[in-house]
C-alpha cells in the first residue's frame, strides 16, 4: 500500500545512518527488530559489526550532544518554517472600474445633450473635446491612484507574511525556552531538594551541638553556684573571725590608750614631786647650820626618785612600739610579701594576667585557704591570708571600675 514504510528483508541493503534514524526512538531492542522487520538476531549482527557500530555510537553521541545543547539553550531546535504565499488579487481591468464608469456615465449624458443638428458648432465641439479630455485625465489620475493603492496592498501583505514567518519562529522560540524552563526548573527543584535536606541535616547537628554545649554551661554554672556557695560561707566564718580580732583590737586600743593615760599621768605627777623636791633641796642647801645633815639625809630619796622617773620613760617607748605592733593593720602573707629585689609577687601577676584571670587566681586562692584553715598552717596564718587577698581584690575591683556605687 502506497504510504506504508518500506519492509526491508535484509539489513545489508540498509546503511547504518537508515537504521539509526528508524530505531534512535525506541528503546528496547525488540521493538527495534519488529520496527525494521527483521529478527533480533539479524538487527544484533548488524549492530556490533565494527564499522556499523562505530557509525552508530558516533549517531547516538551527536544526538545527545544536540539534545544537551538545547537544554542548555545553546541551540534551538530546528524547525521547518512554513512559508506562506500572498495569493494575488486579480487585476482588475480599466472598463471595469468605477471611476471609468463614472465618466463613461458622464460622456454619455452630455452627448444626449447634444443637439441633432446637420451642423454642430465648432465652440460646441471644442467644448466636448475639452470635457473628455478632462475627463481622461482625471480617469488617468484615479488609475495611477488606484495602482498606488495596489502596491501599498502587496507591501502590507508582504510584510504580513514576513511577520507571519517572524511569528513561526518566535514561536518556536517560545516553545524551546519553555522546554528549557521545564529542565531548569526541573533541575532547580532537585537541586531545592537536596539543599533543603542538607539544611535539615545541618539543623540537627547544630541542635546536637547547642545542646551538648548548653548542658556543659549548666554543669559549669552548678559548680559555679557550688563553689561562690562554699565561698560565701568561708567568707561568713572568716568575716566572723575578724570581727572578733577587731573586736580584740578595739578592747586592746581601748586599754592601751588608758594605760598610756595613767603613764602620763604618772609622769606628769613624778615630774611635778621632782620639781618640788628639787625646790626643797635648794632650800634645804641654803640654809648652813644643818647641810650637812641635809645632804646625807635627803639624797638617796632624790636620787630615787630621778631613777625611778628615768626607768619609766626608758621603758615607755619599748611599751609604746609592742602595743603598735598589736594594732597594726594584718601584713599580708610572707612569702607574697617584695622581696629583697623589691618585687611583688602578687601585684606583678595583676599587671600580666587579663581582669577575669586575675579574678579567678584570688578567688582561687581565698578558697584555698578557706577550705584548708587549720590543716596545713595556724588557723591565724591563713586567716590573714585570706583577708589580705580579699584586701587586694577589692581594690583591684575598685580601681577597674568593676565595683557599685557604695549602697
Amino acid at each position: 500500500m502506497a504510504g506504508r514504510p518500506k519492509k526491508y528483508t535484509k539489513l545489508a541493503e540498509m546503511s547504518a545512518i537508515e537504521v539509526y534514524n528508524v530505531i534512535k526512538d525506541i528503546k528496547t531492542a525488540n521493538k527495534q527488530a519488529e520496527k525494521l522487520g527483521v529478527s533480533l538476531a539479524e538487527l544484533n549482527a548488524f549492530k556490533y559489526k565494527p564499522e556499523n557500530k562505530k557509525k552508530l555510537d558516533a549517531l547516538k553521541k551527536a544526538d545527545q550532544k544536540k539534545q544537551a545543547d538545547r537544554e542548555l539553550g545553546i541551540e534551538i531546535e530546528e524547525v521547518q518554517v512554513i512559508k506562506t504565499k500572498p495569493v494575488e488579487k486579480k487585476k482588475e481591468k480599466l472598463t471595469d472600474s468605477e471611476a471609468f464608469k463614472n465618466v463613461k456615465e458622464k460622456i454619455k449624458k452630455g452627448a444626449s445633450n447634444i443637439p441633432l443638428n446637420d451642423f454642430i458648432d465648432k465652440a460646441e465641439h471644442q467644448k466636448i473635446v475639452d470635457d473628455r479630455d478632462k475627463y481622461q485625465e482625471e480617469v488617468t489620475k484615479l488609475n495611477a491612484e488606484r495602482n498606488d493603492f495596489i502596491n501599498k496592498i502587496k507591501e502590507l501583505e508582504e510584510t504580513i507574511t514576513k511577520k507571519d514567518e517572524e511569528l513561526q519562529l518566535k514561536e518556536l522560540q517560545i516553545k524551546a525556552k519553555e522546554r528549557d524552563l521545564k529542565s531548569l526548573q526541573h533541575s532547580y527543584d532537585r537541586l531545592d531538594k537536596k539543599s533543603a535536606d542538607a539544611l535539615k541535616m545541618n539543623d540537627r547537628f547544630l541542635t546536637s551541638k547547642y545542646e551538648k554545649e548548653l548542658n556543659q554551661h549548666k554543669r559549669t554554672i552548678e559548680v559555679s553556684a557550688e563553689a561562690n556557695k562554699n565561698l560565701k560561707h568561708s567568707l561568713e566564718e572568716a568575716n566572723k573571725v575578724i570581727k572578733e580580732y577587731q573586736d580584740k583590737e578595739t578592747e586592746l586600743v581601748t586599754r592601751y590608750e588608758k594605760q598610756l593615760e595613767e603613764k602620763q599621768n604618772t609622769i606628769q605627777k613624778l615630774e611635778t614631786d621632782f620639781i618640788t623636791l628639787e625646790k626643797s633641796y635648794e632650800a634645804l642647801m641654803s640654809k648652813t647650820d644643818s647641810v650637812s645633815n641635809a645632804n646625807w639625809d635627803k639624797g638617796p630619796h632624790l636620787t630615787f626618785n630621778i631613777d625611778k622617773s628615768e626607768l619609766i620613760q626608758s621603758q615607755l617607748p619599748q611599751k609604746l612600739e609592742l602595743d603598735k605592733q598589736s594594732i597594726e593593720r594584718i601584713n599580708p602573707p610572707s612569702h607574697y610579701s617584695p622581696n629583697g629585689l623589691g618585687t611583688d609577687v602578687i601585684g606583678y601577676l595583676e599587671s600580666q594576667f587579663s581582669y577575669e584571670a586575675y579574678k579567678g587566681f584570688m578567688i582561687g586562692n581565698i578558697i584555698k585557704y578557706a577550705t584548708r584553715t587549720g590543716r596545713k598552717d595556724e588557723e591565724i596564718n591563713e586567716l590573714k591570708k585570706i583577708v589580705d587577698y580579699a584586701d587586694r581584690m577589692i581594690s583591684f575591683l575598685q580601681r577597674e571600675n568593676k565595683v557599685a556605687d557604695a549602697g
